[in-house]
């Protein structure tokens, strides 16, 4: 029995099911061609980011919110004060208290390296460059 007419289609076709993928993924693993198509197309546009909230004990808190609301003041003509009882009144344990960090909450975790030395998911076969 002979080789069927169409085993050589049947050869191609299968040799490009098993390649696409392993060629797709070898590309898409490479740190420079991932950032090429992620740059080509900017799906969404974030704002420029605004001021960040105070940080740190109830009174620096406090003082900052003091210091916005005399620059807003300052720039709308306004003149007003700040009585002295506004501001909260804490003690120095309570306000170490406050800056401790909390052990509870869970700090991300540094990102993988993704530098193009790291080769990608195949740098084991193409080596660091």
């Amino acid at each position: 029995m002979g080789i069927p007419r169409r085993a050589p289609l049947e050869m191609f076709k299968f040799s490009v099911y098993i390649l696409l993928p392993i060629a797709t993924i070898a590309y898409v693993s490479q740190p420079e061609s991932i950032d090429k198509l992620i740059r080509a197309r900017e799906y969404i546009v974030y704002p420029p980011e605004g001021k960040r909230p105070p940080q740190g004990s109830k009174n620096e808190i406090a003082e900052a919110l003091t210091r916005i609301k005399a620059d807003k003041a300052a720039e709308t003509g306004e003149t007003t004060t700040v009585p002295a009882s506004a501001s909260p009144a804490i003690s120095a344990p309570e306000a170490a208290e406050f800056a401790k960090p909390n052990a509870n909450i869970a700090t991300p975790a540094s990102p993988p390296e993704t530098s193009a030395a790291s080769g990608g998911w195949f740098g084991w076969i193409w080596g660091s460059k």
